[in-house]
């Protein structure tokens, strides 16, 4: 069959997704006032116009280094337009690391079940996610660690499980995919941690459309319009998530309606993130600091999540620590909401202009591997869908440097890792690869517009 290139869907490009979420979280906020902010989510704004151009030069010089990594790479279209093209091989291994990443992500959760009968919390406590006692159920139940921190191989069992699909329907992988979504499901109620569906659903999303767009010209019109046309059922899982955490607290404490009370919690996430952002580095910019932020996954790695406070020499000149974070946004915030924002940690770790430095890099890695995703190559099928997460939520945290996307990365760079040791490369299509190029092997692609 004749080969083409691949089709583009603009929204999963990381120059669009980054100006998107940039824009839209920076500029709002630059708009809302101190009292506005007192009113509506009861924290004073110490957000100045410097570190919001400063946090905007950081948007943009992540889509310019995204931009030149997708011209690195070269062109490449994919034989009898199918996408992606995975070998026999190569689908097998995607099988068996499912399977084997699953049972991690079930070990993880049983752990979480065995924390759960331990506590005595009943079955009511859960659903009000609040124990006898009053504490949180998160903190009544507490973790394991090493075994509870499975529960994040989730992430890579589903997008894993997602590539097996795009090569036609399984019903193992599907089952897979829906008993790892309804255990997050249940993990965000009783831990009010609506990252552990959103770092599931948006890989679906990114695999699920591309190939949608790639099947035929109809597809790739309904792809494209995904964003907007998925938008109402994404504010109504909002809404429900917060009609069960919040509104039972607020409804007697509000003269708003439901809708205007989960409008303004969902605002108030980006915009108390940004502020937070602002006395992040009004604060803990110590001298002498060394990186935190950026390399969250390694100084909370178990064994070693207690070294840095006891680095020198910032303790005794600036007594704050990563620790300190939450007594920091009770003085100067307010600690309800504690998203800390991933345009302040390349800054606060780096400086003004070491933070672009991050950004630049960062951007050239997230350009190439787009480019690799495109291409159907299995480096960028594997770790893309995850650095697309990063992307989509860096205006609240920094995801690709935190500890909870470790088992992710480890898990699919080892994937990739034995598909380059398979026999028969897995992306080759006999018109453009030899006999001994690997899944691996930096693609050719086309040229894709933002």
């Amino acid at each position: 069959m004749k080969a083409r290139t691949p089709r583009a869907v603009w929204w999963i490009s990381p120059i669009a997704i980054a100006l998107v979420v940039g824009s839209l979280s920076l500029i709002p906020t630059t708009f809302i006032s101190d009292e506005e902010f007192r009113t509506l989510w009861r924290s004073p704004r110490t957000l100045d116009n410097e570190t919001v151009a400063m946090f905007g030069s950081g948007v943009l010089v992540l889509a310019l280094a995204a931009l030149i990594g997708m011209l690195l790479v070269r062109r490449r279209p994919v034989a009898g337009g199918g996408w992606p093209p995975l070998s026999s091989d190569t689908r097998t291994l995607l099988v068996r690391a499912s399977s084997v990443m699953f049972g991690l992500t079930v070990l993880g959760y049983v752990g979480f079940g065995y924390l759960i009968a331990k506590s005595g919390i009943t079955p009511s406590e859960l659903l009000s996610a609040t124990a006898a006692d009053g504490t949180s159920a998160k903190d009544a139940i507490g973790t394991i660690a090493g075994v509870t921190t499975l529960t994040q191989f989730g992430v890579p069992t589903v997008v894993v499980a997602a590539l097996v699909l795009t090569q036609g329907k399984n019903k193992k992988q599907i089952a897979i995919i829906a008993s790892v979504m309804l255990l997050a499901i249940g993990r965000a109620y009783v831990f009010s941690e609506r990252l552990a569906v959103l770092e599931l659903v948006v890989p679906l999303a990114v695999i699920g459309s591309a190939r949608m767009g790639n099947r035929h010209r109809r597809g790739n019109t309904i792809a494209q319009w995904i964003p907007l046309t998925s938008l109402p059922l994404l504010l109504l899982v909002f809404g429900l998530f917060e009609y069960f955490r919040s509104w039972s607290f607020y409804r007697t404490r509000t003269s708003n309606s439901f809708i205007q009370f989960a409008a303004d919690r969902l605002a108030g996430y980006y915009a108390t993130a940004i502020n937070n952002g602002q006395i992040i580095y009004q604060n803990m910019r110590w001298p002498g600091r060394v990186p935190y932020d950026t390399l969250e996954v390694v100084w909370t790695a178990p064994g070693i999540e207690h070294v840095y406070s006891t680095l020198p020499p910032h303790r005794s000149a600036f007594p704050l620590g990563p620790s300190d974070y939450t007594p920091l946004l009770t003085q100067h915030a307010n600690p309800e909401f504690n998203n800390p924002s991933g345009y302040t940690g390349p800054f606060t770790d780096y400086g003004p202009f070491g933070g672009l430095v991050y950004f630049a890099l960062a951007g050239i890695i997230v350009g190439v591997t787009y480019r690799a995703f495109v291409n159907g190559s299995l480096i960028g099928l594997l770790m893309y869908p995850v650095m697309f997460t990063g992307l989509l939520e860096m205006p609240r945290y920094l995801y690709w440097a935190q500890g909870r996307a470790a088992p992710a990365w480890l898990g699919l760079l080892l994937i990739a890792f034995l598909a380059t040791r398979l026999k028969t490369p897995g992306m080759s299509t006999p018109s453009d690869c030899s006999a001994h190029r690997s899944d691996l092997t930096v693609p050719r692609d086309v040229e894709i517009t933002a």
